[in-house]
């Protein structure tokens, strides 16, 4: 990871990632990332929500292996998830 410009960090890594909330009002999350990972294959979905793990197994994100971070979480908790996720693409 390199200083950029903007003083932002950037690294050569190309994926991104995209945080989400897992109950959504016309698609569900799985849904959401299927769709995402067409058109750009690299992206990751960082799922967030409030629910606790019993109702969010009902939508098939802790059982499908995608990203999930439970509120409340600090700014902390969020980058190291995001750092987590972009060392793994």
């Amino acid at each position: 990871m390199e200083k950029s410009p903007g003083g932002g960090y950037r690294t050569q890594n190309t994926g991104r990632v995209v945080g989400h909330r897992v109950v959504m009002p016309r698609m569900n999350a799985k849904e959401l990332a299927g769709r995402l990972q067409e058109i750009s294959p690299k992206v990751r979905v960082l799922f967030i929500s409030g629910y606790t793990a019993n109702v969010i197994s009902h939508h098939g994100i802790l059982e499908a292996g995608f990203d999930y971070l439970q509120k409340p979480f600090n700014s902390a908790e969020l980058l190291t998830r995001v750092r987590d996720i972009l060392d793994r693409l």
